[in-house]
């Protein structure tokens, strides 16, 4: 997860009939504005991406 320029490594869980990020068991709180969830197979997959800042 990206948020604020800061990368989050998450797990995404169904809480309530919701698909939260969670980390170490507890919901990750979502930044105020515009989210954008993509969701990627794990075939092919984005192995090899790598994230930078400009």
């Amino acid at each position: 997860m990206l948020q604020k320029g800061k990368v989050q490594h998450v797990q995404w869980e169904r809480i309530d009939d919701r698909i939260i990020p969670t980390k170490n068991g507890k919901p990750v709180p979502l930044v105020p504005g515009k989210t954008w969830i993509n969701v990627i197979p794990t075939s092919p997959g984005i192995d090899g991406v790598e994230v930078t800042s400009e």
